[in-house]
């Protein structure tokens, strides 16, 4: 029996069955469910608009010898576009983020458009390909956590 069998052995056993089949929405032999007018769809399907990429992260991290020499050869090569991309003419914002005792790294890019953002996570998808320790993240960067921490001390 897999671990989901067990939970749900050791759920009916505890009596909790029917309360936990109810919180799954599921319901209960001979009880018909009752839509209320809050889980009715809404009336109109048009889909919400999602914010538009303008910034991506890369992690460079570790495994407990300290960051690879691969994984900070990816992190000099976006940074090495992103600032090709700025004698382009187009104005890029970096920022590099130390997080971690053996070096591990967060370097955040962030475009002023969606289109420009678009193509420079297209390149940074290339380089960061079969790199291990190295995530990519697409989304805002957002700020270190110590700046937020100094910001909130009076």
């Amino acid at each position: 029996m897999n671990a989901r069998g067990r939970r749900w052995r050791r759920l009916a056993r505890a009596g909790c069955g029917v309360a936990w089949a109810v919180a799954a929405g599921v319901p209960a032999a001979g009880v018909t469910p009752q839509v209320t007018p809050a889980a009715r769809a809404p009336e109109s399907t048009a889909p919400t608009p999602t914010p538009e990429l303008t910034s991506f992260a890369v992690f460079a991290l570790s495994r407990g010898k300290g960051v690879p020499p691969e994984a900070l050869d990816v992190l000099r090569k976006v940074a090495e576009m992103a600032d090709a991309d700025e004698r382009r003419g187009v104005r890029v914002e970096t920022r590099r983020t130390r997080i971690g005792l053996e070096g591990e790294t967060r370097l955040c890019v962030e475009y002023p458009s969606a289109a420009e953002a678009r193509r420079g996570l297209e390149k940074v998808e290339k380089i960061v390909k079969d790199v291990d320790l190295v995530n990519l993240v697409p989304g805002p960067c957002g700020e270190p956590a110590k700046a937020r921490e100094k910001e909130k001390k009076p």
